[in-house]
């Protein structure tokens, strides 16, 4: 028996349906990124909230994709993506977005400098890197680093870290790197993990119900749940076959939750002035975001 079910004609039509509406979606919040993009958002700092909420907008997108070949679980673990993406930029635009954004661009060359220092001949980092290589049951050479100009990146990176912005969050990156599963959004007193950032943005029933539910098909080991069904007939258990559109419309109104919420969040905090034409834009929408899965029209018949 093969178990990947890849003929059209078994995909509900409706999986179009919920696709088509989430791009609705994702074509509003790429006019919202192209209009703050138009208000000439110079500076490093204005990238960090423009390449988050880009970084929702192409999972989305991937989502979409998911949908309309009605590979529904792996959407899971990308709307887990979501989630995160969603708290890191509510935290991010919340109060102090500059000195936020500083504060994740050097978290994030410190974890580049990390890298560097690994195929670093010269580093203690390289004698433990080539140690944990040389026990690999595949990889055991790693000469495709040897023209890799480790040097001239971490000067590179050195320089960065002492321009204005930078240099005031590397000092405050400093006083915590002992710290070595620390988040960007640490810094400055934040909050130490995923948990204690949901509670800080009153999103802790999101943190509960959804990130911990879903950490199961991040880490690979929601394996029962769904992939098994019992004929009454016989008695027996089957393996369900692969793109079974079961949940299709509960995992897509996860989606569409996460990104409405981050589509708000961008519009309240970046471009205030587009509030009307986005509310106007949600008349079009609203019937279809509110009654998903409770109209016969908006679901998925088994």
């Amino acid at each position: 028996m093969n178990i990947v079910n890849r003929e059209k004609r078994q995909i509900p039509e409706i999986l179009d349906k919920y696709a088509d509406h989430l791009d609705k979606l994702i074509d509003m919040a790429s006019t919202l990124l192209d209009k703050y993009l138009q208000k000439n958002a110079l500076g490093d700092d204005k990238l960090v909230a423009i390449l988050f909420f880009r970084n929702a907008l192409e999972y989305a997108d991937s989502i979409s994709i998911l949908i309309r070949n009605s590979s529904i679980e792996p959407i899971k673990a990308i709307n887990r993506i979501l989630l995160e993406n969603l708290l890191q930029l509510e935290y991010l635009l919340d109060c102090d977005t500059e000195r936020r954004s500083y504060a994740f661009l050097v978290w994030m060359l410190k974890q580049e400098i990390k890298i560097y220092k690994k195929i670093d001949k010269n580093s203690l980092q390289n004698v433990h890197f080539k140690k944990k290589i040389s026990n690999d049951k595949l990889i055991k050479d790693i000469s495709v680093f040897d023209n890799i100009k480790v040097e001239a990146a971490l000067e590179r990176y050195s320089e960065i870290l002492k321009i204005d912005g930078y240099k005031e969050a590397n000092i405050e990156y400093e006083k915590m790197k002992s710290k070595s599963n620390a988040y960007w959004f640490s810094l400055y007193s934040g909050p130490k993990n995923i948990s204690e950032l949901a509670e800080k943005l009153n999103r802790s029933a999101h943190y509960e119900i959804f990130y911990r539910n879903m950490s199961n098909n991040i880490h690979g080991t929601d394996i029962f749940k769904n992939k098994l069904v019992s004929k009454q007939d016989t008695g027996l258990t089957h393996l369900l076959k692969l793109r079974n559109p079961h949940e299709a419309d509960i995992v897509l109104k996860d989606t569409l939750n996460f990104l409405f919420s981050m589509n708000l969040i961008f519009l309240q905090k970046l471009i205030p002035e587009e509030t009307e034409s986005f509310g106007v834009w949600y008349l079009s929408f609203q019937d279809f975001f509110i009654n998903l899965g409770k109209k016969e029209d908006f679901a998925v018949i088994k």
